[in-house]
């Protein structure tokens, strides 16, 4: 996969972040200092992992990196379904930024299938 690929990846986790960022800057947030902790550090990790996966030594630690900023990708949006339960956003902007994290996700998934598409048997790990 080429660096180019990859920055994609990061380059989406960094969009998703601001827009969270944005998005718990106002509404309901204010009250909510635990969701809004919650959401932040999910949209953050996800930068922080796609980051040690590109920079790790092997791609077994960079699958294990990726899975794990994709997991991220996967809190961000229960965490949505949590602000959209407490109405602190309204339908249309959880389903925009649902669908951003799930961009976010796809991309990540596809720099794992890259890696594990290197050597699964010995990588021996279940995506």
């Amino acid at each position: 996969m080429e660096k180019s690929e990859n920055r994609d990846a990061l380059q989406l986790a960094c969009e998703l972040t601001r827009s969270i960022y944005r998005l718990t800057r106002e509404k309901g947030f204010g009250v909510d200092c635990g969701l809004k902790r919650k959401i932040r550090e999910a949209a953050v990790s996800s930068m922080h992992h796609i980051s040690e996966g590109y920079d790790s030594q092997s791609d077994e630690a960079s699958i294990r990196s990726m899975r794990c900023a994709k997991w991220s990708c996967t809190e961000v949006q229960n965490e949505l379904q949590v602000a959209l339960d407490r109405q602190y956003l309204l339908p249309g902007e959880f389903e925009d930024l649902s669908e951003q994290a799930s961009r976010t996700r796809i991309a990540i998934l596809g720099f794992i299938d890259h890696l594990a598409g290197c050597d699964v048997e010995r990588l021996n790990i279940e995506l």
